[in-house]
């Protein structure tokens, strides 16, 4: 297989949080090992949101592949995922309604063990266990499930790192190492590769350091890209703040000098209360005498 790489826009990333994944890592090694693999079947047990599901399904858009997808979850979680509401269900088929309606894309809201039998035995060409990671539980879907694989096909496990509590991905993925011809990444809790066609594992096999590599710093390009974005955004929000609060500065300045003036005015109109107010006390007074002396006047001429 001459491997190629890829440099894709994952289209739905605003509509999950695209970076809040255990998956994150990963994303464009799956997009590239669609794009190389050209898989005519697609299933994946144990989807969640659909981080990684959704990396696949932007290759078959992109490389225009022919190619059924299958996403197998119960969408209950787990005690190592959590557990959760219809929120994260109707959030899966938001994003495919809206940016991959065109594919041929099939959500079985199943148990593993109950879905297994929706598929013939050699038809899936990439798998992708990420269910209940306890040794027991993860080799049974792996054995479950490996009579269902094509003679070319790829099986991907995650969490192949992860030796915390009672995780067993990792035991598992010692075994199978002895038995098949294998890739990982150490990376975002571990990823392994499992190829059923031994020839094709071989051949890649010598890209693997490369590809620890590789894939890890397109990882973190792509982080420092949206932090580098973020940054961006933050930077125009602090801008619009001090312009904002520029403009309120001024208006709380027109304010105080319409304050102000106003105070000044009530100060001349109270001034001119009270000197009215006192003139007035003494009208009465001063109106009386007035009119005695007009009485007196008039009294004198008579």
């Amino acid at each position: 297989m001459d491997w190629q790489y890829f440099q894709p826009q994952f289209e739905y990333k605003d509509s999950l949080n695209f970076y809040r994944s255990a998956w994150s890592g990963h994303f464009f090694f799956a997009y590239d090992l669609v794009r190389n693999l050209k898989p005519a079947r697609i299933v994946e047990l144990g989807t969640d949101y659909g981080h990684s599901f959704f990396s696949m399904a932007q290759a078959v858009v992109d490389g225009k592949i022919d190619a059924e997808m299958n996403a197998v979850d119960s969408w209950e979680g787990d005690k190592h995922a959590r557990f959760y509401d219809s929120e994260v269900y109707e959030s899966v088929q938001k994003v495919v309604s809206k940016h991959f309606a065109e594919l041929k894309i099939n959500l079985h809201k199943k148990y593993f063990a109950d879905a297994v039998n929706d598929f013939d035995d050699n038809s899936i060409d990439l798998l992708h266990i990420d269910g209940l990671h306890t040794y027991e539980a993860v080799k049974d879907d792996f054995d479950t499930w490996l009579p269902k694989m094509s003679k070319s096909g790829v099986i991907m496990l995650h969490d192949i790192s992860q030796k915390k509590k009672d995780f067993g991905v990792y035991k598992l993925w010692e075994e199978i190492k002895a038995k098949y011809a294998t890739m990982e990444f150490e990376h975002s809790n571990g990823l392994g590769i499992v190829f059923m066609d031994e020839q094709v594992g071989k051949t890649l096999q010598p890209l693997n350091d490369f590809w620890q590599v590789y894939y890890q710093k397109e990882w973190f390009s792509d982080r420092i890209t949206k932090k580098d974005k973020d940054i961006e955004d933050l930077q125009a929000t602090i801008q619009w703040q001090k312009n904002h609060m520029i403009k309120l500065n001024k208006e709380i300045d027109n304010f105080r000098d319409i304050a102000v003036d106003s105070q000044k005015q009530a100060e001349d109109a109270n001034a001119r209360l009270n000197a009215y107010t006192s003139e007035m006390k003494y009208f009465p007074v001063r109106a009386a005498l007035k009119l005695k002396r007009l009485l007196k006047k008039n009294k004198a001429k008579s």
